[in-house]
């Protein structure tokens, strides 16, 4: 069975943000391609994040 990361409930993170969707496992994914990128390069990356809204689905 899919896990559909829609449907999952959201963690409230601070007080000043909006709840967010938690993927743990991604997050520590990301974090160790990070931290193997500034080992490589000594310093950490650029990163853009580009969020769509209203865009439909399907």
């Amino acid at each position: 069975m899919s896990h559909d990361t829609i449907a999952t409930p959201t963690v409230k993170v601070a007080d000043h943000r909006e709840p967010a969707f938690v993927h743990g496992a991604q997050d520590d994914i990301a974090r160790a391609r990070i931290e193997e990128y500034v080992a490589r390069n000594g310093r950490r990356p650029n990163i853009l994040v580009v969020l769509f809204d209203d865009v439909g689905w399907g």
